[in-house]
């Protein structure tokens, strides 16, 4: 297999009403998967998710992976 990294989703933000944009954009990383709690309230630097990437190595498996991470933003 490839190597794989994975960069947590972490929420920006203070809210009851958790919920996400920029997933559609994220997933269009080539071979990444986002996954995210199931968390009904969220806190400025709490972590909310993880991307998951792979890669032909491990430093571009973690760019896909940061990449990913930063497009999805809790609101």
């Amino acid at each position: 297999g490839q190597p794989g990294a994975s960069a947590v989703i972490y929420s920006n933000i203070e809210t009851d009403k958790v919920s996400f944009e920029g997933i559609d954009e994220a997933l269009q990383i080539q071979a990444t998967d986002i996954h995210l709690f199931n968390k009904r309230h969220a806190s400025v630097k709490q972590c909310m998710g993880v991307a998951l990437a792979s890669g032909q190595n491990i430093h571009e498996a973690r760019q896909r992976a940061t990449l990913a991470a930063s497009k999805v933003q809790v609101c």
